[in-house]
């Protein structure tokens, strides 16, 4: 079986070439470090809503809880709500906005575009 010497020449121009010829997307994001935190007394973060991303909230809380078991947990009869979390629609670059009283707030036109 004969090899072919220029094959890895060959396969390294090709995948190099394909980084220069594929497009680029710029990507911004910011982030900010509040003073305050939604966390309660008993060390525990209590929410409720009706965004249509409670989903994507549950889902957020079960990986945070996976890393510290009980932090993040739904509301209950029982206990204090401390965060809520509901949509609204701007024209805006922000995705969610939490406000130091115990909002979530989600930018329908906003997070509805995020892929998931």
């Amino acid at each position: 079986m004969k090899r072919n010497k220029r094959l890895p020449i060959i396969l390294t121009c090709a995948i190099l070439g394909s980084y220069v010829l594929l497009p680029t997307v710029e990507v911004k994001a910011a982030a900010k470090v509040s003073t305050w935190d939604l966390v309660d007394s008993g060390k525990h973060m209590d929410y409720d809503g009706n965004s249509k991303y409670m989903s994507q909230v549950k889902f957020g809380a079960g990986l945070w809880n996976a890393h510290k078991k009980g932090v993040i947990r739904p509301d209950s009869a029982s206990v204090i709500e401390d965060v809520y979390c509901s949509d609204v629609s701007v024209n805006n670059s922000t995705n969610a906005t939490t406000y130091s009283n115990g909002r979530l707030v989600f930018n329908k036109k906003k997070y509805g575009q995020v892929i998931y």
